[in-house]
């Protein structure tokens, strides 16, 4: 249990400016301009062309009008598998499709254990690293929460719990406009 105080504290002061940038929806500063095709916080997403883990095609643009989680990460990074249950928890808390999760793997090879696990959102593939690159992705785990309108409103780098109720009330909140 005292192990996980510092874990949720840091959780908590890193979800702060979220949940209050859905009570306060201020424009970025001029410094956040989209450049050539990247996504940037408060500026459109980037539309990616990526494949399921059954070889069907998805768009980014297909998601419009839902809000999306879109997560970046490999079966090799222990945080991105770490964080993985508590995305499922949460896609499974928003059962009308109003939050969706797309977790884009950025491995060469799709690994064949995650072709068909068990999850609550759907897994995509970026063999050739075009989303990687389109979205500034570095370090994993790293994801962007986009809007119903096709608006970059947060990237959240690192693991964090998805289905924390701080986040899940942020998301509600993005949920209502």
């Amino acid at each position: 249990m005292l192990r996980l105080i510092p874990y949720l504290c840091a959780c908590l002061l890193a979800l702060a400016p979220y949940a209050m940038a859905a009570s306060n929806p201020a424009p970025k500063p001029a410094a956040n301009k989209a450049v050539a095709g990247v996504a940037v916080v408060g500026s459109p997403a980037p539309d990616l062309n990526l494949v399921t883990a059954r070889g069907e095609s998805r768009t980014l643009r297909q998601y419009r009008g839902k809000i999306v989680l879109l997560n970046f990460w490999a079966s090799w990074c222990p945080y991105c598998r770490e964080e993985m249950p508590s995305m499922d928890r949460l896609a499974k808390l928003f059962p009308r499709g109003e939050v969706v999760v797309l977790a884009v793997n950025v491995e060469k090879k799709f690994p064949d254990r995650y072709r068909t696990a068990p999850i609550a959102f759907e897994m995509l593939s970026d063999p050739l690293e075009q989303a990687q690159l389109r979205y500034g992705v570095r370090n994993l785990p790293d994801t962007f929460v986009i809007d119903r309108n096709g608006i970059v409103r947060d990237r959240v780098k690192g693991a964090i719990a998805w289905d924390d109720p701080t986040v899940i009330r942020y998301l509600q909140a993005l949920v209502r406009g």
